[in-house]
């Protein structure tokens, strides 16, 4: 039963290290990967059209027009990046978490290993 449960724990150790990898990789295809030229200005136009519908400014008021517009342009053009570090952010939690789970596989193997040792002596 202890050589099962061994042979459990190692399938799961290589599992867990599969998918760290697998993790890693997509995280790094995420991190070369450029936000599209269609994506910023889509975002951008979105801002501009929150900021003019938010500043409550007389139309002839430009000035305000003007740094309302352009304070939605900034706020727009920095939501592609923003989902992008959230998402390698999720993906280094998930690394993260399986690292974890691998520590506690090794240190459940080496407990099986001496459990074996015990009985085989």
């Amino acid at each position: 039963m202890n050589t099962k449960t061994l042979n459990n724990i190692n399938q799961n150790i290589v599992v867990t290290e599969e998918l760290i990898e697998r993790y890693e990789n997509e995280k790094e295809k995420i991190k070369s990967k450029v936000v599209p030229a269609w994506q910023l200005y889509s975002c951008e136009i979105i801002g501009c059209s929150f900021a003019i519908a938010i500043v409550s400014a007389n139309i002839l008021d430009l000035g305000a027009m003007i740094i309302g517009v352009m304070g939605g342009a900034a706020i727009g053009a920095s939501v592609p990046y923003i989902v992008k570090q959230i998402k390698i952010g999720d993906l280094n939690y998930q690394i993260f978490t399986n690292g974890l789970i691998l520590k506690n596989l090794e240190k459940e193997k080496s407990k099986v290993c001496e459990k074996v040792k015990i009985l085989h002596k």
